[in-house]
């Protein structure tokens, strides 16, 4: 991890666009989110491998569920707030687009046995408030109330439910609220999101949230709200039934030729 960070700017971006380049032709996917440090992991297998393209401390993202991997552009960009922060704008067109101020590709030691751990969910989760209306499209509080006057934020993603959780803050009567999205195909965000501009539109197969002024888009097959003690029993679901598989071992790749079956021609 040390000469990650040991390498210039410049010299970074190039070895990562070499790195990254070796994937053109895989299969990519969402992996994790984490909001630890605003990380969004892509998932891409190669030669019975798993690597892991993370962005750190993103602003700004658009992504899908899965792609074919095409490779990815690098443009430098300017900071608003801070003239020192180089953030870069990284995409693969109109299936990833990330603003990060840092990345680097990981391999996932034993990456099979990691990516195909699965959860036995015979009856599935057992939460039932779900955002249910037969009118579309509406404001997402119109059927919960008490959520007006409240945001939400981008908390975390699990691959195994593809379900996107959103941390609800600024209604602290409520105590701790979460939005759970299931089978997420595609996200779209950019910061803070304003709950009573967000609306759901529902159509046969699949619910649109979507809020205008943050850039917000998701698009999922259901939503629950979940208080904390459902969250808690959730993740808790998780650590039993996947323990160290839940998120492996990784190791920072530094050089294309760590990669599998890499061409000369490349």
């Amino acid at each position: 991890m040390d000469s990650i960070y040991n390498l210039s700017e410049e010299g970074k971006s190039k070895l990562f666009q070499e790195i990254t380049d070796c994937f053109v032709g895989e299969k990519a996917s969402l992996f994790a989110y984490s909001p630890s440090f605003q990380e969004l992991y892509i998932l891409v297998e190669k030669g019975d491998r798993y690597f892991l393209v993370r962005f750190m401390e993103s602003r700004y993202l658009k992504v899908c569920k899965e792609w074919n991997f095409a490779g990815l552009k690098i443009e430098l960009q300017s900071s608003k707030i801070d003239s020192d922060l180089r953030y870069y704008k990284i995409y693969d067109r109109h299936y990833l687009e990330v603003s990060c101020l840092s990345f680097w590709v990981f391999e996932i030691l034993e990456g099979k046995d990691v990516v195909n751990a699965s959860i036995n969910r015979e009856n599935g989760l057992k939460f039932t408030n779900k955002i249910k209306n037969n009118i579309s499209p509406r404001k997402i509080t119109d059927g919960f109330p008490r959520l007006n006057g409240a945001g939400a934020y981008l908390f975390r993603y699990d691959r195994w439910d593809k379900l996107l959780i959103l941390g609800i803050s600024g209604n602290n009567k409520q105590g701790d609220l979460f939005l759970a999205c299931y089978n997420c195909e595609f996200i779209e965000y950019d910061g803070y999101i304003n709950i009573d501009k967000l609306q759901i539109i529902e159509d046969t197969k699949i619910i649109i949230l979507k809020e205008a002024s943050s850039k917000f888009l998701l698009r999922c097959t259901s939503v629950e709200i979940w208080n904390r003690d459902e969250y808690n029993s959730y993740d808790s679901e998780l650590d039993r039934n996947l323990l160290d598989k839940r998120y492996g071992v990784r190791k920072a790749i530094m050089s294309v030729k760590e990669l599998p079956e890499v061409s000369t021609n490349k």
